[in-house]
């Protein structure tokens, strides 16, 4: 049986059991009247409702994924056959896979649109499946909407160009400089600070600490002190997310 014959024979039988199912969560009223079944009925009714509106959320997911993925219009046949094609090995099929339920159950649309979007560079580009890539799909998994925004800031301000005309690769994320940048882009510090480490624990961001030490030439034993201070660097899947946040025009 063709591919295609076994997706719309499975497109068929869904849609018929789930009008089978929905005709019977309907057929509460009128037909039992104990309080008991009355209770049960509404249940039923409520994790119908449940159903209906994951269903809803669901789609509106595969649709913010299916724009990021080809932006100018719905995805063709024949670059969903190029999808097809680039699934040549297990480690892809794995990852495909794998893209597609994290769409599903996605804290945010505008992760699943660049989602969308990093998948499409892949195959277009027929690139073989990278480090960068899987982190990235794992982070936006994990991402909010509000982490998104938040995530561009952090990484434009950590490299910001300098007085001196050149990009910094690195910066220290507080003190009055940070806060009067975040007071302007009218963001919320505590939230910033959240996606921070939301972006250090998947692998986006790296922080490390920069000890200054300043021990007096007459009495080093007495007035030595020394400051600690913590610096976040992008690694390169935060680079690359970034780069695809700017590709779909968020939070221009």
């Amino acid at each position: 049986m063709e591919q295609q014959e076994i997706m719309q024979q499975a497109k068929d039988i869904w849609n018929k059991t789930s009008e089978h199912i929905s005709h019977y969560l309907d057929l509460k009223e009128g037909i039992m009247e104990s309080e008991f079944v009355q209770v049960v009925g509404d249940s039923v009714k409520f994790v119908g409702f449940v159903r209906n509106t994951t269903a809803l959320i669901m789609q509106k997911r595969f649709e913010s994924f299916l724009k990021g993925f080809n932006p100018t219009q719905q995805p063709t046949e024949k670059q969903m056959q190029k999808l097809i094609d680039y699934i040549d090995d297990e480690s892809k099929a794995e990852f495909i896979a794998d893209t597609f339920s994290k769409i599903m159950l996605a804290q945010s649309s505008e992760a699943c649109l660049l989602m969308g979007t990093i998948l499409n560079t892949m195959v277009e580009n027929k690139e073989t499946l990278a480090h960068d890539d899987l982190i990235c799909v794992q982070a936006l998994s994990n991402f909010f909407n509000y982490d998104i925004k938040n995530y561009r800031f952090i990484y434009e301000f950590i490299t910001r160009v300098g007085k001196d005309g050149k990009a910094r690769t690195s910066s220290i994320l507080e003190g009055k400089i940070f806060n009067e940048a975040v007071l302007n882009e009218g963001l919320d510090k505590k939230s910033l600070l959240l996606t921070v480490e939301k972006a250090v624990t998947y692998q986006l961001l790296m922080k490390y600490n920069v000890v200054e030490v300043d021990i007096p030439d007459e009495t080093p034993s007495i007035g030595s002190s020394a400051d600690v201070d913590e610096y976040y660097k992008a690694n390169n899947p935060g680079v690359l997310l970034h780069s695809h946040i700017l590709k779909c025009s968020l939070y221009n």
